[in-house]
């Protein structure tokens, strides 16, 4: 044993010691540990047919949000789950219909980066739990395809800073482990993109960080494309910073 491990256990409670528990720690490596802060909580209420991936992405798109902890409860009477499979890096699809009550969902929102840190997508990664009419239960990676039914909640614990994976990495093996404390490039997440790629029904939504940064950029007048949609903050915003915006329809 390390020396210096064994002066570290001589220092900790003797009952626990007597135990063994610290021996078998103090082979341990120094464990790789995150700290951050919870900015903002944000509740929604699922109504029947709500979708959980989308609904969340929509949510963070229009909140700016870059980086959440996400958890919820409800019943679904279609929950689409897949295991992925570590050797081909691709999830396995299931698909559980009837009525389900839902014990748990939990995961978290994330901020995909290119190799230059650009912000090129959010990732909604979540896992669920939940149980038929005789109380047998289910799991597994939470898709896009869910319908909620009767009601249900959502919260989002926005993380101060945000969290980040790297395309690359999931590029080269399925999966990209979670970053703190990155400094961004540029965001270019395009607004309201579902898992696809495309448009969700075909808008883009103007949020109250855009509306910022288009004051800070020092313009008075602006022309954007394929707006559709804003915020009701980034609206108000831009009237009181007396920000005028044409809106350009193909």
């Amino acid at each position: 044993m390390n020396p210096e491990n064994k002066n570290q256990i001589n220092q900790y409670c003797p009952v626990y010691k007597s135990l063994g528990l610290y021996e078998d720690m103090a082979g341990i490596k120094k464990i790789e540990r995150r700290i951050t802060n919870i900015k903002r909580r944000i509740v929604i209420s699922l109504y029947t047919g709500d979708d959980l991936v989308p609904l969340v992405k929509k949510v963070c798109l229009e909140e700016g949000i870059r980086g959440a902890f996400v958890s919820s409860i409800g019943a679904a009477d279609r929950i689409p789950i897949a295991s992925f499979n570590i050797k081909t890096g691709k999830y396995d699809e299931i698909i559980k219909t009837g009525y389900h009550e839902i014990t748990s969902v939990s995961g978290n929102v994330s901020t995909i980066l290119d190799d230059e840190n650009n912000a090129i997508d959010l990732m909604i990664h979540l896992h669920i739990s939940f149980a038929d009419t005789n109380g047998n239960s289910f799991g597994g990676h939470l898709l896009p395809g869910y319908s909620s039914i009767a009601v249900g909640e959502v919260y989002i614990d926005e993380v101060e800073g945000g969290m980040y994976r790297y395309q690359s990495e999931i590029d080269k093996s399925g999966y990209s482990t979670i970053k703190l404390n990155i400094p961004l490039n540029k965001d270019l997440i395009p607004v309201c993109r579902d898992e696809m790629g495309t448009y969700i029904s075909g808008n883009e939504i103007l949020t109250l960080k855009d509306a910022i940064n288009i004051k800070e950029s020092g313009y008075t007048k602006v022309e954007i494309e394929k707006i559709s949609n804003m915020t009701s903050e980034a609206g108000d915003y831009l009237i009181k910073n007396n920000i005028k915006i044409s809106i350009i329809v193909e």
